[in-house]
């Protein structure tokens, strides 16, 4: 799973794993009453014409139609229309003005479908060494093969997906801008395919396949632009640690102690691709001031601890009529695999904040949680 998964998704599967725990002894303090869960929403698609312009003015539609792919998939492939759930839709890229396109797949979610996948975003060359550098080789991994005459400097790695599928990414450096492109369950046209199974493993990208073809394509089309600048934000966001008063939320629920950290609670990115893509996204998240952060309030001894995940992206409102975010203007409680879950979004004073509870729920908390991070 990409760097660059969606924060619901993350926190949700959280929330499946605590559920399987085995529960503690009670609590001896009485939690507040819990509004009634509605069922789990269907996500509707997301449409892209509400989202900023991306700052190298590319239409996705435009920069490769449906039959270009067939040389990589044997068929064409669809451009894709995501949902709120979908990995490739990361706020602080979208608010940064990135270039976000996809092609085939399923919502981001079926990663054994043919799907491309296309990130571009502005970053600092002269880090280009100290990232790719920063690689570290783990027995077994897929090689990382250069490859000359895409863009400015390209690497590719391929690797095995479940259910016997290929994925392919390359990384190229274009101007000031990383540009990353995922091929997901491509053939032998992009890789030799050393071992099979269930997982396969591929040590071989192929730097003349028709994937290579349509990056360099791609690089160009990206490289004749001229990428204006995002506007700088309006606002600045505190840490996670002081974003919001968690001691004091925690004590005026009776929740015990707090535990609070940022993005980097989902691991360290052990590949290329998942370092230069998490350097991108952390790259817009600094340039836009946007932050993201998961508390945890108690310390176990009751059934269930309480999670508290929020996101803060200055400047924000655009989210609103997407439907990006659940609990736009109203808190939005519902069922999910991990037990229910509370959910409430908006903007003010410039920016655009979401609070996602779960785990033992309280009432009010999310509330609350929401008037400090607009404050």
């Amino acid at each position: 799973m990409n760097s660059i998964q969606r924060f619901s998704a993350v926190a949700l599967a959280v929330l499946a794993v605590a559920g399987c725990a085995s529960p503690a002894p009670e609590p001896t303090t009485t939690a507040a009453a819990v509004p009634a869960p509605t069922p789990t929403p269907t996500p509707t698609p997301i449409d892209p014409t509400l989202l900023p312009v991306n700052r190298f003015g590319i239409d996705c539609g435009a920069l490769l139609v449906p039959a270009d792919l067939a040389p990589v998939y044997g068929a064409e492939l669809p451009l894709g229309v995501p949902d709120r759930f979908d990995s490739l839709w990361d706020e602080p890229l979208i608010q940064d003005r990135a270039l976000l396109c996809r092609w085939g797949g399923k919502n981001g979610i079926d990663y054994a479908a043919p799907s491309v996948t296309i990130i571009a975003a502005p970053y600092t060359r002269t880090a280009l060494d100290a990232i790719v550098g920063s690689v570290t080789p783990v027995e077994g991994a897929p090689e990382v093969v250069s490859v000359g005459g895409v863009g400015d400097a390209a690497w590719v790695s391929c690797n095995g997906q479940a259910y016997g599928s290929v994925a392919c990414l390359w990384t190229v450096a274009v101007g000031d801008s990383w540009v990353s492109v995922k091929f997901d369950s491509v053939g032998e046209s992009e890789a030799d395919v050393t071992s099979a199974g269930d997982f396969l493993t591929v040590t071989t990208p192929k730097s003349d396949s028709p994937g290579a073809a349509l990056v360099a394509r791609i690089a160009g089309e990206i490289k004749a632009a001229t990428p204006q600048d995002a506007a700088p934000p309006a606002v600045s966001v505190s840490a996670c640690d002081s974003i919001a008063d968690w001691d004091g939320l925690s004590a005026e629920f009776g929740l015990g102690p707090v535990r609070v950290s940022g993005r980097e609670y989902n691991g360290p990115p052990r590949v290329l691709g998942s370092v230069v893509t998490d350097a991108l996204v952390s790259t817009a998240a600094g340039n836009q001031s946007a932050q993201w952060c998961m508390a945890v309030l108690g310390d176990g001894s009751s059934a269930r601890e309480t999670y508290v995940w929020v996101r803060v992206i200055p400047g924000g409102g655009w989210i609103g009529e997407t439907g990006l975010w659940g609990g736009w203007g109203a808190e939005d409680c519902h069922g999910w695999e991990g037990g229910p879950v509370c959910e409430l979004s908006g903007f003010a004073n410039g920016r655009g904040a979401y609070v996602l509870v779960g785990g033992g729920l309280v009432e009010g908390l999310a509330g609350r949680v929401y008037e400090q991070l607009t404050n």
